[in-house]
């Protein structure tokens, strides 16, 4: 149970940090 509630934080973390250049970067594009 505590590995589970443990990675679940990790992997919405790192699909955030994936996320905000993405952002960055398509909004960059449409300027």
């Amino acid at each position: 149970m505590a590995i589970g509630v443990d990675e679940e934080p990790r992997k919405s973390t790192l699909t955030k940090i994936g996320e905000i250049p993405a952002i960055e970067e398509f909004v960059f594009l449409k300027l």
